[in-house]
């Protein structure tokens, strides 16, 4: 403080103030919760935006993982006559599509997706999860049927890409299968009229009587118009990123869809018929 003829004058420059706030007495209790509400303003913002950047990086691992399936994919096709792999092949023992793929692949990640939760125990082998089946090592007693090839995160389209010869009319005949049969061959490229248009794999989930919910995977897919139709409908798509879908399609490109995209007939059909 100053005096101007023995009275005392308040100090307004800015030295002034700045000695008067260190001798307050800091915040008051509405500063604090002022301070607080902002904060969790912005947490309430921001974690969300986090959350979806997560989400977005694991469905980016997703659709990279679909795209070297395709890849290897062709390379099967190239070596097989130009046809589409079978989703099972029946010798001494059930191998499927990752089990068939495994000699250009190498690499058991690739049939999983980030967003899959392996975590449940298989109820046929006790103190095992489906995760121990990507672990194991083939032959191992406790995984002989499920080692590897049951629960990729991926289905494949086997009821267009590797029909069963015992449905005559088509696939469309049999829509009461939720599992190939054992004697299927893939279909030759050429028979498939748009490949850019036609499934080959997407995000699959697993259910037991009719009730979806297990997100671990399974190796085929069936197209929604079957669903309600199959006594055990093994095999539905499972929109685990978002509500959409990863989806490899024929030609080896791969896109997100809504279940509302993928419940169109010709998608899944290798002909394609005019509405």
């Amino acid at each position: 403080m100053q005096a101007v003829f023995g009275l005392p004058v308040r100090d307004t420059t800015q030295q002034g103030a700045a000695l008067r706030w260190r001798k307050g007495k800091g915040f008051t209790l509405i500063e604090l919760l002022t301070v607080i509400a902002i904060i969790a303003v912005l947490a309430a913002i921001l974690f969300p935006v986090f959350s979806r950047a997560r989400e977005q990086a694991r469905k980016a691992t997703c659709q990279s993982n679909l795209k070297q399936l395709g890849l290897t994919m062709m390379m099967y096709t190239q070596d097989y006559d130009e046809r589409m792999m079978p989703a099972m092949i029946e010798t001494d023992d059930a191998y499927r599509w990752p089990q068939i793929l495994a000699p250009y692949i190498k690499d058991r990640a690739f049939v999983t997706c980030p967003d899959a939760d392996y975590s449940q125990l298989m109820g046929s082998a006790p103190g095992f999860t489906y995760q121990d089946t990507f672990t194991s090592v083939a032959g191992d007693p406790s995984y002989k049927f499920y080692y590897y090839g049951v629960y990729p995160s991926y289905g494949y389209n086997y009821a267009y890409l590797s029909p069963d010869p015992s449905c005559p009319d088509g696939p469309d005949s049999c829509v009461t299968r939720d599992s190939p049969g054992t004697d299927t061959v893939g279909v030759s490229i050429a028979a498939i009229d748009e490949p850019a248009s036609t499934i080959a794999m997407a995000d699959s989930a697993t259910t037991t009587s009719g009730t979806p919910g297990f997100h671990y995977g399974y190796y085929v897919i069936t197209p929604p118009a079957w669903w309600d139709t199959t006594s055990y409908p093994n095999g539905r798509i499972d929109l685990r990123h978002n509500e959409t879908a990863n989806v490899l399609f024929a030609d080896g490109h791969v896109k997100a869809l809504k279940l509302g995209a993928l419940s169109d007939p010709n998608l899944w059909r290798t002909h394609k018929i005019n509405p």
